[in-house]
């Protein structure tokens, strides 16, 4: 008896983590390199796994972040 296949969305995550993955877990400096006064507020739409959010919040401790 052979196993059955994956789920499709078990196979979108796998190739998720493996191609994808590093672009996001990291956040982009590119970007906060473009901030040149701390920002108030942000909202994150797609955020992912808030490795943005997160990079943010380290730059700038006071932002207030949504996403």
């Amino acid at each position: 008896m052979t196993s059955p296949s994956p789920h499709l969305w078990e196979s979108l995550d796998a190739a998720e983590t493996t191609e994808v993955g590093a672009y996001h877990s990291n956040p982009r400096a590119d970007l906060l390199g473009l901030l040149r006064q701390p920002p108030r507020r942000v909202l994150d739409v797609g955020c992912a796994s808030g490795a943005m959010g997160a990079g943010l919040k380290q730059k700038f401790p006071a932002v207030e972040l949504w996403g």
